[in-house]
């Protein structure tokens, strides 16, 4: 049975090593019915070798697991096309190996934000806070899918993450301008990640105006602030 939830507009649902049933049952029990901004954060359960005890046992059925879908999934249960704000920090399972962090080596797992469930989206945060962009990807929209008429991006990195997410954001758009809509796309903001080592400010500005000269013309409003 669904508990259908009315007037509130912000919702966020926070799970902590859990399986995809048990997301999928909460989110099912629950519906908002006037959300606006919603926030969705997994954190999903960590292996690190195949000898680890019980306690450790992978709660997902495959390694391989469609992250994009399980969003989508999420906002298929009940009618979220009202959503005007989406926040996803998405944080993968992390195996144990080797980590490469050239511009060629891949991401363990890639994933497509759900625009084709949010028609009225303007407002979308990605982050994921407990793998970083070296292990999770984002995959390219395809054409048939049409892009909500974004105003702002906010995405959360580390300095040395940028040629991770630079293409997927060029290309993301270049799709609002093909589509007609980049003249509302007023902001792009980077949360700066930094736990251990801090970048000389310098370096942040060269990436600023590094967004800056791929839309000339274009009165955007970059800004890049210190994440908590």
């Amino acid at each position: 049975k669904t508990a259908n939830i009315s007037g509130v507009k912000t919702v966020a649902f926070e799970f902590y090593r859990c399986s995809t049933d048990t997301i999928l049952n909460v989110c099912g029990a629950l519906y908002f019915a006037d959300a606006e901004k919603m926030s969705l954060e997994f954190n999903f359960k960590y292996i690190y070798s195949d000898n680890d005890s019980e306690d450790g046992i992978d709660p997902l059925p495959n390694r391989h697991l469609d992250y994009g879908a399980l969003i989508s999934d999420i906002l298929l249960q009940h009618d979220y096309a009202g959503l005007t704000s989406l926040d996803l920090d998405l944080s993968p399972r992390h195996f144990h190996r080797n980590q490469d962090d050239s511009h060629q080596s891949a991401a363990t797992v890639s994933y497509l934000p759900p625009f084709m469930k949010l028609p009225a989206l303007k407002n979308l945060s990605l982050s994921s806070s407990s793998s970083g962009w070296n292990v999770l990807g984002l995959l390219e929209v395809p054409e048939k899918v049409r892009i909500p008429a974004l105003r702002s991006l906010t995405m959360s990195m580390k300095w040395e993450e940028w040629h991770r997410v630079s293409k997927w954001v060029k290309s993301l758009i270049t799709r609002l301008k093909k589509q007609g809509d980049l003249g509302k796309f007023k902001a792009f903001r980077i949360i700066k990640v930094e736990k251990l080592y801090q970048r000389d400010e310098s370096e942040w500005n060269q990436l600023k105006e590094e967004i800056l000269r791929f839309i000339p013309g274009k009165r955007l409003h970059v800004v890049i602030v210190k994440g908590s």
